[in-house]
């Protein structure tokens, strides 16, 4: 891994991610965790401890993980779906305003939303 990051994944999903995790935990020892199963409060420990969570949902009618990020002050890295992007309000970092800007990677109310091009890379 050539970056300088700590990988932390909490959750189950398809069985091909969690192989994938599985297999990144394997091949970096201290620099990649995986826990694969549904723990309320441990996710709510990591939420708060993490400098970014990343939320990928292809659909998310509600979405309560964006907030508990905004409240423990991590950004949240979430796909402009549902209730996801219905509760972050757009924020142009470069300009300092909160003006609607319809690109790839604007930053909402402390989040990185992605458009549905931009969440796609994220899944592979």
């Amino acid at each position: 891994m050539r970056e300088d990051l700590v990988l932390l994944v909490l959750g189950t999903g398809e069985r091909k991610y969690e192989d994938l995790f599985r297999a990144l935990a394997a091949a970096y020892p201290g620099r990649v965790g995986v826990k694969i199963t549904y723990d309320n409060a441990l996710a709510h420990k990591v939420e708060a401890g993490a400098d970014m969570f990343l939320m990928p949902s292809r659909y998310e009618p509600l979405g309560l993980n964006q907030m508990y990020s905004l409240k423990y002050g991590t950004v949240p890295i979430v796909r402009a779906t549902g209730g996801l992007d219905d509760s972050i309000e757009p924020f142009d970092v470069e300009h300092g305003t909160r003006d609607r800007v319809q690109v790839q990677g604007v930053y909402r109310r402390g989040a990185l939303v992605c458009d549905s091009a931009g969440a796609a890379s994220l899944h592979g």
